[in-house]
């Protein structure tokens, strides 16, 4: 349940709110909204999703100045988040990318769950050709 203001009125939004699977399925979609001209963004909250883009935007901010994430991190996110496609070494991506994408993904899984955005019993990611 969430509220917003409509009109000078508070309102409470009783639509069913679609927490995200897995760590993977957030980032891809904090991208894909990231990556909208302005023009196309959304203005206040959906009912649909458990967060704003900044809300994913502050936990990785906080997990970068805490060192639990590093540069390298965040541009192998960015990158491939970008691309809408995780990275898969039997597609010929750098294993090393690989490798950063799946500590990303693992760092960013808990503060997410404990902000409600991934569901408690959600994974760092769905889909992972190359996991052993």
């Amino acid at each position: 349940m969430k509220m917003f203001k409509e009109n000078n009125m508070v309102k409470i939004d009783t639509s069913p709110v679609h927490l995200f699977e897995n760590a993977e399925e957030a980032w891809m979609w904090f991208c894909f909204c990231e990556s909208l001209p302005k023009s196309f963004k959304r203005s206040g909250k959906t009912a649909t999703w458990p967060c704003e883009t900044s809300d994913i935007a502050i936990v990785v901010k906080r997990l970068l100045q805490q060192k639990i994430l590093t540069q390298e991190h965040l541009k192998i996110l960015s990158l491939y988040g970008l691309k809408q496609i995780p990275p898969y070494e039997k597609d010929g991506d750098p294993k090393q990318h690989c490798q950063l994408w799946r500590q990303a993904l693992q760092r960013i899984l808990k503060p997410l769950k404990m902000k409600g955005i991934v569901d408690s019993a959600g994974t760092v990611f769905k889909f992972c050709g190359d996991v052993k």
